[in-house]
């Protein structure tokens, strides 16, 4: 039957085009790989943030140290013989003690979380790296495959005017209809269990002997042309 030719070719431009869009997925792994690494920027940030806090008390308790050695030189230098300067002196230096004691506190908690955010940022990286290795290979997968499914696609449409060739128009006309009725799928085959293999229908014995006779008969339920192979399926 020319038109069951048809029809397989149709199939086959039906199956090319659901792969291809198949490839419309790789935009929401982008997308996902693309939120992943703005979590993980985030992640940075609050790394980078921890760490220059830390560098920030070091610095202080680095210019303290100096300012206590400083103001030391002075008193055991004996440059300073007024008693209360000397007293002031070393109030200065208690103050400034007492500001590293504090410092130091802060600093012990700083550390943890220094710990803590680079700990979380890098694991965080190394996932975002694997993601996006494995997107890259999946794109260069679906270049191959897309160029595969165009090559199909292109060959099947260049067969598909000979093959519609010498229909007849009205059988034609109703193959068509029925295609866009059943989602680009407008015959079936009648299965050795003598069903519909598309919906799974029941087909009666005198429909597949008028089948035999070359006329055209559709499913009672789906509509569509059905075709009989002499129940090899």
């Amino acid at each position: 039957m020319k038109l069951y030719q048809l029809h397989l070719i149709d199939v086959g431009i039906l199956e090319v085009r659901k792969k291809a869009a198949s490839l419309e997925a790789g935009k929401k792994i982008q997308a996902e790989v693309e939120a992943f690494a703005a979590q993980v920027k985030g992640l940075e940030t609050a790394y980078h943030k921890a760490h220059a806090e830390q560098k920030d008390i070091e610095l202080s308790n680095q210019q303290i140290d100096d300012k206590v050695k400083s103001i030391e030189k002075l008193l055991f230098g004996g440059s300073v013989t007024n008693s209360k300067e000397v007293e002031a002196y070393e109030t200065q230096i208690k103050s400034l003690k007492k500001q590293k004691d504090g410092n130091e506190d802060k600093l012990l908690t700083v550390w943890d979380e220094v710990a803590k955010t680079e700990g979380v940022y890098k694991e965080a990286q190394k996932t975002l790296d694997e993601k996006v290795a494995t997107f890259e290979d999946w794109k260069k997968k679906a270049v191959v495959f897309k160029a595969q499914l165009e090559a199909k696609y292109k060959d099947l449409s260049a067969k598909r005017p000979a093959a519609a060739q010498g229909i007849n128009a009205t059988l034609m006309a109703t193959y068509e209809a029925t295609k866009q009725r059943n989602h680009g799928i407008g015959m079936a085959l009648i299965t050795k269990q003598q069903t519909c293999e598309e919906c799974g229908t029941m087909v009666a014995g005198k429909s597949i002997e008028s089948i035999k006779d070359d006329r055209t008969v559709t499913c009672e339920e789906c509509h569509r042309i059905l075709y009989w192979t002499g129940g090899i399926v």
